[in-house]
């Protein structure tokens, strides 16, 4: 029942300091038990308990922590973080917990909770990134359905492999077949193109004619995305896996290229067929020049 309503039927003025309400009877309160927080703590000992254990429903809360982890984009443990940010988030008993957990001021420590990691140096997630520079709610809630929809988490997901541009297709809104996410994505339809547009000027604040404002670093850890592309830096050759074909490609030295920028040109169509993928190798971008003229 809700306090106001209780009180009168107590015989108590509904507008009575909730001090007094609430506080202790040795300091002269009335003891009544606030129940929303009652509630909150049965969920936090049942969420503690249950992790703890590790048991049937124990996995089912890590599922479901890990689901919402993905859905909010972040870097750091979403418990952690002020779930007024993440509106978008469907509700239920777990984002019930996390607001409960924010009013309270706790801190949850969870070692196995999984956390994107961030796999070049430079790097950071792109809900962190354009959530730090202050955008709206409705804005970053439009930002996270065209990421979701495109099964990115990180800027390094949608930047060449040299770490100096974002590529095209991710900001004409089309997934990358080049690169296939491991992960287990929630089913997000393809945004409007109304938000697209809004997707792309803001992946455009990132760069300066095209190019990186910070140049994304090497390789600290691994991505979440299978990579098909790959490029031997002593020989320069490049290799392409298509399921389990791998086709190798040697670079066209007599139409040259420029070692400084790392930009190779090969023939496509000059494909040998090979069956391993050497060691060592390092993520690669193919891109198709533009034709100019008839």
């Amino acid at each position: 029942m809700d306090l106001m309503a209780l009180l009168p039927k107590l015989h108590l003025n509904r507008h009575m300091s909730r001090a007094i309400v609430h506080g202790p009877k040795e300091f002269g309160g009335l003891a009544l038990p606030h129940l929303h927080t009652l509630q909150g703590v049965d969920k936090l000992k049942l969420f503690l308990g249950h992790i703890r254990l590790q048991d049937r429903t124990g996995h089912l809360i890590h599922i479901d922590m890990t689901y919402v982890q993905l859905l909010t984009g972040t870097s750091t443990l979403f418990l952690n973080q002020d779930p007024t940010k993440y509106e978008w988030v469907e509700s239920g008993w777990l984002t019930s917990l996390w607001a409960f957990i924010s009013r309270t001021k706790l801190t949850i420590t969870y070692p196995l909770s999984w956390q994107p990691s961030i796999p070049r140096e430079h790097g950071r997630t792109i809900m962190d990134y354009f959530d730090g520079i202050g955008l709206p709610n409705k804005t970053l809630e439009i930002i996270n359905r065209c990421r979701l929809y495109l099964q990115v988490i990180t800027l390094s997901d949608m930047v060449a492999a040299n770490g100096q541009t974002i590529l095209a297709s991710a900001k004409a809104g089309l997934r990358l077949n080049t690169r296939i996410s491991k992960l287990l994505w929630p089913i997000q339809d393809c945004p409007p193109k109304m938000e697209w547009k809004v997707w792309a000027s803001h992946l455009e604040e990132l760069e300066n004619h095209g190019r990186l404002i910070k140049l994304l670093g090497g390789w600290i850890a691994l991505p979440h995305q299978t990579w098909t592309e790959f490029m031997d830096g002593q020989s320069g050759n490049l290799y392409v896996k298509n399921g389990k074909t791998i086709t190798r490609y040697q670079p066209l030295i007599s139409n040259g290229w420029t070692r400084s920028e790392l930009q190779y040109w090969f023939d496509t169509d000059a494909g040998v067929e090979t069956h391993l993928l050497p060691e060592g190798m390092a993520p690669a971008t193919i891109t198709t020049p533009e034709r100019r003229g008839p």
